[in-house]
């Protein structure tokens, strides 16, 4: 677990990282990043019970 100003990144799994921006108590912004190879990276963005996924 890391934080910084305005994030904390968590690493749960061996490829898989979260990171959360705190904007303010009730927008949290979760992004997973999973590393499958070196130039391509899958995130997952949570908005307030909403997902968007990204590549």
């Amino acid at each position: 677990i890391g934080v910084r100003k305005f994030s904390i990144v968590i690493i749960k799994r061996k490829k898989a990282y979260y990171f959360t921006f705190l904007i303010n108590k009730k927008f949290i912004i979760i992004i997973e990043a999973i590393f499958i190879t070196k130039d391509y990276i899958l995130a997952f963005l949570i908005f307030n019970n909403f997902i968007y996924i990204a590549k």
